[in-house]
C-alpha cells in the first residue's frame, strides 16, 4: 500500500477535515486551537456528545494510531450502502465536533484511494490552557475578517455555535470597537488582539 500525504496537515500546517457546516475545510492551527473546544488529550474525545458510530472510529484511532477509512469501515463491519451512509455521517460528526483530521490519502490497490484519519489532538499541538473567551472572540475576528459582513446564523451555523451564541461574541467584537453593526449584519473594522 502507498500512502500519498497531504502536506498541510502531515506537516502541521493545515488541518483538513468536514468542519464549516459539514463540508470539507482548512483550518490554520492558530484559529484551530481557539475553535478546540476539548482539553486537547488524545482521549478527550470522549468529552463529546458523540453517536456510537463516532465513538467507535475515534477509539479505533485512539487504540491504533492513524487508519485508512477502508480499514476504519472494515474495523467499524459497516458495509454496503446504509453502511456507508453511516460512516460518512459519523466521520462528518467527528469533523464538525475537530475530533478527527485528514492525514492523507492510501492507495489500496484497485479503486479509489482511502482518506488516512488521525486524532486531531494527536496531529496538532492544541495547547493545554487557553482562555477559551479570549479564543472565541478570536475566532469570531478571523470569521469576520473574511466576510464583508456577515449576520449572528451565519457564524452560528458555520462553527456550530448557534445563533445567540454567535450574537454574543460578535457583540463583544463591537463592545472593544473591532466590529460595526449595520442592522443585523456586522463586519470587521479592526483585528481581534491575542
Amino acid at each position: 500500500m502507498a500512502t500519498t500525504e497531504l502536506h498541510g496537515p502531515r506537516l502541521g500546517l493545515a488541518w483538513y477535515g468536514k468542519f464549516v457546516r459539514g463540508r470539507a475545510s482548512f483550518l490554520s492551527p492558530s484559529l484551530l486551537a481557539d475553535l478546540y473546544p476539548r482539553a486537547g488529550r488524545p482521549d478527550d474525545f470522549t468529552d463529546a456528545p458523540l453517536s456510537a458510530d463516532a465513538t467507535r472510529i475515534a477509539r479505533i484511532l485512539l487504540r491504533s494510531g492513524p487508519q485508512s477509512t477502508a480499514a476504519l469501515r472494515e474495523a467499524t463491519g459497516v458495509e454496503g450502502k446504509r453502511g456507508s451512509e453511516r460512516f460518512a455521517a459519523a466521520v462528518t460528526e467527528l469533523g464538525r465536533a475537530l475530533v478527527v483530521t485528514h492525514l492523507g490519502i492510501e492507495d489500496e490497490g484497485a479503486g479509489w484511494p482511502s482518506a488516512v484519519l488521525e486524532l486531531t489532538a494527536r496531529a496538532f499541538p492544541i495547547p493545554k490552557r487557553r482562555n477559551r473567551d479570549a479564543a472565541r472572540l478570536r475566532a469570531t475576528g478571523t470569521f469576520l475578517g473574511t466576510m464583508i459582513s456577515a449576520r449572528p446564523h451565519e457564524l452560528g451555523n458555520a462553527f456550530g455555535w448557534g445563533a445567540a451564541a454567535a450574537r454574543s461574541a460578535l457583540e463583544e467584537l463591537v463592545s472593544r470597537s473591532v466590529a460595526g453593526r449595520d442592522g443585523s449584519a456586522y463586519y470587521a473594522v479592526g483585528s481581534v488582539a491575542s
